[in-house]
């Protein structure tokens, strides 16, 4: 089963026009072609269109109008296939997969309310009690939460009153005030990095949901399936891995999250606890959600560039470190990459580098569930150098 965007971009394009050979110039050129044979046929002589012939010019209107023809009967055409269509027919094509999942949803996260003193009574925060970061994005308790007498805390869950990612990523402590007051409750702070909101799918990232979709029809608990509900948790999520413990029957999803970060155990747990509710696996899977483990590796290196490049030296310079950071990211965005230096050697040259030297890393074969993090970078720039 393909398992990722990628797999319908190998596939060979379709082009109905070019494969038919079909172009405006061809088409003009037949009708005029067409309409001097049928000059001759009916009156016995020979006619010829030049170009400043307003019978020419008239022809050479209607051909474009046919070959617009042409162009939209092959736009529809292409529709029939899920890599060429467009939001609208994804989404009705989905539907007769059975696919009619909406991305939006809000983000969650712990909050902790807390009083300066035990009380010998309890305090209640009642559901939608809503706290915000300052910034008029407010995150609203789901149930009544109580804080028993003698207690001086307790935790709620709350969700965003906004749909989407916008409230994703808010820091530990960074949801600090209360919108509505609360009697007694002098603090609230999210306990967690608030997590799960999504904005709707659109181009090939519905493309890439509508194209998996038949992989969750098995209640087998395929591969492709996992992946695709654990994506479907957040778009931060930006890399997955199934791997089975035979030995314990456990089946292993490790995430990567997007920029670089390894998720805690709390963002981990979320994400079990979702794949959990949407009750599309059999019971007797028993499944764990994991951060892959960091294989930390420094980028050290030196580059040289041509001196026949010497009036472009300063953007190749700019290409290079660019070059740099794209290799990180690309470690970043594959859990069990292998750690390569030739890579980053291809990305410099085609940056511009005449020669580069890398001291580190060294080649490192990596697991399925471990991912590189650069914990250092310094590209050092030799000089120009003679071909």
């Amino acid at each position: 089963m393909a398992n990722s965007i990628e797999d319908l971009e190998a596939l060979p394009p379709i082009d109905m026009l070019e494969d038919d050979g079909i172009t405006l110039e061809g088409i003009q050129e037949e009708m005029i072609a067409d309409y001097q044979d049928a000059y001759l046929q009916y009156t016995g002589e020979e006619v010829t269109l030049y170009p400043a012939n307003p019978k020419r010019l008239e022809l050479g209107v209607i051909a474009g109008q046919i070959y617009q023809a042409y162009e939209f009967a092959s736009y529809l055409f292409n529709q029939n296939f899920i890599r060429y269509m467009e939001d609208d027919v994804l989404w009705n094509w989905g539907a007769n997969l059975g696919f009619a999942g909406s991305n939006l949803r809000a983000a969650s996260c712990v909050l902790e309310f807390g009083m300066n003193e035990a009380l010998d009574y309890d305090v209640e925060i009642p559901a939608g009690t809503r706290a915000t970061a300052g910034d008029d994005i407010f995150f609203a308790t789901e149930e009544s939460g109580v804080i028993p007498a003698g207690s001086l805390a307790v935790e709620v869950r709350a969700f965003c009153t906004e749909m989407g990612s916008l409230g994703n990523d808010y820091v530990v402590g960074q949801i600090n005030l209360l919108a509505d007051s609360v009697v007694h409750v002098s603090y609230v702070r999210n306990i967690d990095i608030s997590a799960g909101g999504g904005d709707e799918y659109s181009g090939d990232e519905l493309r890439e949901k509508v194209f998996l979709f038949p992989s969750t029809y098995s209640v087998a608990g395929p591969q492709d399936a996992y992946v695709y509900y654990t994506k479907l948790f957040s778009k931060d999520i930006i890399a997955v891995n199934v791997e089975t413990d035979k030995e314990t029957a456990t089946v292993e999803i490790y995430i990567m999250l997007a920029g670089g970060i390894i998720p805690d155990k709390a963002y981990c747990d979320n994400v079990l606890d979702y794949l959990t509710s949407l009750k599309k696996f059999p019971d007797t899977d028993k499944v764990v959600v994991l951060p892959p483990e960091a294989v930390p590796f420094e980028l050290e290196a030196v580059y040289y560039i041509s001196s026949s490049n010497k009036d472009t030296e300063k953007t190749i310079r700019e290409s290079v470190e660019e070059a740099a950071d794209a290799y990180i990211q690309n470690q970043y965005e594959s859990l069990g990459y292998d750690i390569n230096p030739d890579i980053f050697v291809e990305y410099a040259r085609v940056a511009g580098a005449k020669r580069m030297e890398v001291a580190s890393p060294s080649y490192q074969k990596l697991e399925a569930n471990q991912i590189a993090i650069c914990t250092g970078k310094n590209i050092i720039y030799g000089g120009l150098e003679d071909n």
